[in-house]
């Protein structure tokens, strides 16, 4: 009787939750919301609307309502910006060829000139595991921060907000590191051409790479922060959806581990 008393307080908190149900319902409309830009030059690809879609539920969670049509449209256009800025400093892209946009990023744009100028390069003290986090976080809170900018209306988004504005931050700059991770994984053979830091690139020749790598997975993938409040589950099944076949894919490299010459 004490167990079955204990599932249905579970049961009560976790299915029942009316911060639950709230946080479904504002996940689903914000990924509705965002269907219709998976068919237009921006944002660009789908895992960009996805972005959208998160940060638009973020926004409806903190003031239950979606983001005004104007800040929507900004941030479509800097996610394809960002983007953009990104390939174009790891010499992916042309830089002849520029996104014509109507905001203006410059602010964005030079910090993130002056992350990459002083990134780890190749053969320097800092090409190391830890090194190459750092900087890859920097890149990608760097976004996000401003990301949130744009949502909130508010270049100093930061200050005097909730603490759970600060929370899903946390929890969307988790996602975005996974994101990071895989892509780094997946794009390993052109970085290491190109001499440039990444997640994979920073562990060739490493001793045990999927150690690592799973180290990092996991450390993005958990957070202590919002594993009891039901208003971020949408956002941890996400991180934790990403970070399964995730794993299982690093898992898999015992056959064919990152060595120069893979």
């Amino acid at each position: 009787m004490k167990t079955i008393s204990i599932a249905k307080r579970l049961y009560r908190r976790e299915v029942l939750s009316p911060g639950r149900w709230h946080a479904t319902s504002c996940c689903l409309t914000s990924g509705l919301r965002s269907l219709p830009w998976w068919f237009r030059s921006k944002p660009g690809t789908p895992l960009r609307c996805l972005c959208l879609a998160a940060l638009d539920f973020v926004h409806r969670m903190e003031f239950g309502r979606p983001i005004p049509r104007c800040s929507y449209l900004q941030l479509a256009d800097f996610l394809l910006f960002a983007a953009q800025q990104n390939r174009i400093l790891d010499n992916k892209s042309n830089p002849q060829i520029r996104i014509i946009s109507e905001s203006n990023f410059s602010a964005y744009e030079k910090e993130l000139v002056e992350i990459e100028t002083n990134r780890p390069e190749i053969g320097s003290d800092r090409f190391n595991a830890n090194g190459i986090q750092a900087y890859r976080e920097q890149v990608v809170a760097l976004a996000l921060k401003h990301s949130f900018a744009i949502m909130f209306c508010d270049r100093d988004w930061s200050r005097g907000r909730s603490d759970s504005s600060h929370l899903y931050f946390d929890s969307l700059f988790r996602i975005a590191m996974l994101c990071q991770i895989a892509d780094d994984l997946i794009d390993y053979r052109r970085d290491l051409a190109l001499n440039l830091p990444s997640f994979a690139t920073s562990l060739t020749g490493h001793a045990d790479p999927e150690r690592e790598l799973l180290q990092w997975i996991d450390g993005y993938a958990n957070s202590s922060s919002t594993s009891h409040r039901s208003q971020f589950w949408p956002l941890r099944s996400a991180a934790i959806g990403m970070a399964w076949p995730l794993k299982q894919f690093v898992r898999r490299m015992r056959r064919r581990p990152l060595c120069a010459n893979s």
